[in-house]
This record gives structure tokens, C-alpha cells and sequence, in this order.
């Protein structure tokens, strides 16, 4: 239970201030694979308010970190 509490506390912390996303994304992934969860791969899509665009889009890979993709 420590270490989802941890989890939480990085959210509600300093997640908020990281300023990007793919930081968020890559400290989140690499938290929950040293929790001890066999972690290879995570997705993150946030819904957008943009004439252009339905949502963004970023893809983590252990050992490559977190990349941006095209818009949805």
C-alpha cells in the first residue's frame, strides 16, 4: 500500500508542476516499474479543446522514454 500511496503523492505533487507531459509520463511508467509491476510500455491520451485536433497522444518505452505522437 506504500507504494501506491507514493503514486498518489507524485500526482497530486510533483507531477503537477513538471511542466510537460512526457515528464510526467516517464516518472509515473518508471515509479510503477520499480514498484515491482512488470512495466514495458504505457500510453497516455488526454482529450483536447481544439478545432484541429480530438486529443494528444504519448507512448513510453522502458529504456526509451516517453515520445509525443501526431495528434489524434
Amino acid at each position: 500500500m506504500g507504494r501506491a500511496l507514493e503514486l498518489i503523492d507524485y500526482m497530486l505533487g510533483d507531477a503537477l508542476r513538471a511542466g510537460r507531459a512526457d515528464i510526467v509520463l516517464t516518472n509515473m511508467s518508471e515509479r510503477i516499474f520499480d514498484a515491482g509491476v512488470p512495466l514495458d510500455r504505457a500510453t497516455s491520451i488526454v482529450p483536447l479543446l481544439h478545432a484541429e485536433a480530438t486529443a494528444s497522444a504519448r507512448f513510453w518505452e522502458r529504456g526509451k522514454g516517453a515520445r509525443n505522437c501526431s495528434s489524434l
